[in-house]
């Protein structure tokens, strides 16, 4: 007998979400385990989540810094580059490989 997954998604569909599909569903994940935290006395579980959460926080940050270097490809609008650096404001500390900032190269 094969374990059941207990989340909708699987290795194989995980491919083939969307960027919204995949975020709703790591939010229910998690959510589940920070509903059960109390209830399930598991601190290498959450200690395990919490470097899982940082890990994804860090790339998420590094990644959107990767993309303000980039803007000049991209040519998003002024007010979508505003609502980026408002929501990931730690993106404008990652510096690219000449050491500038996204700043520094507007």
């Amino acid at each position: 007998l094969q374990p059941q997954s207990l989340t909708t998604s699987t290795p194989c569909t995980l491919s083939i979400m969307s960027l919204s599909e995949l975020m709703q569903d790591l939010q229910a994940s998690v959510q589940t385990v920070v509903n059960l935290e109390g209830k399930l006395k598991d601190e290498k579980l959450i200690n395990a989540l919490k470097n899982v959460l940082k890990t994804a926080k860090i790339g998420v940050t590094e990644e959107t810094g990767k993309a303000l270097h980039r803007l000049d490809e991209s040519k998003p609008s002024i007010d979508t580059v505003k609502e980026l650096i408002q929501g990931i404001p730690d993106a404008m500390s990652c510096t690219n490989g000449s050491y500038l900032l996204p700043i520094q190269l507007a």
